[in-house]
């Protein structure tokens, strides 16, 4: 979208541009006034078109099988960035198909088409209705409590879960968002 929100602004200076010259030249005698929003509106197609429909056929794949069902705990600005990752990644070995979050503000809402459906006590529930492989924490902020209780809602689901490096690690350049990795007890313990 801010790839074409700049077209158009460029779009728009462009042909705001070619009707002042045309007016200076030529008094407007003869052109119809139509001509500058057909021409506007056929440069924003032909240079914004090819470049929306590139970036949709990257983004949604035609043909695709995950291989894992993703549950993703954590409905914050490390799961939005988890999911964007997993949307784009080119095998697609894994389909995000819910998000997690105690925040009662996200549920119901959608980040990039996944919906946010309930708090980390139904992770077990909800695991066996979207039949989901795998559970992934994107929760990198959070602090020891918070991370046994998710623990525990894992485990009563009986699925794997992972977690992504904690936020000191991330902000130091010790891990990258990318790095799913296991539980840890140091993630337990604080």
């Amino acid at each position: 979208m801010s790839d074409l929100i700049r077209i158009a602004k460029a779009v728009m200076s462009g042909v705001a541009l070619a009707v002042i010259v045309i007016f200076l030249f030529t008094r407007m005698e003869l052109i119809p006034r139509s001509v500058f929003p057909i021409y506007g509106l056929l440069l924003l197609v032909a240079l914004g078109g090819p470049r929306f429909v590139y970036r949709w056929f990257k983004d949604h794949r035609l043909a695709y099988r995950p291989d894992k069902k993703v549950l993703i705990v954590g409905a914050g600005q490390a799961g939005e960035m988890l999911v964007r990752d997993l949307l784009r990644e080119h095998r697609r070995s894994y389909q995000p198909v819910a998000f997690i979050d105690d925040d009662p503000a996200k549920i119901g809402k959608e980040i990039h088409g996944i919906r946010v459906i309930a708090g980390v006590e139904a992770i077990p529930a909800i695991t066996a209705d979207l039949d989901a492989d795998l559970i992934l924490i994107a929760l990198p902020s959070a602090d020891s409590m918070q991370m046994r209780r998710i623990v525990e809602s894992c485990e009563q689901s009986g699925k794997p879960f992972r977690t992504l490096p904690r936020l000191q690690d991330l902000v130091t350049g010790q891990a990258r968002l990318s790095e799913i990795r296991e539980v840890k007890i140091d993630d337990l313990l604080g």
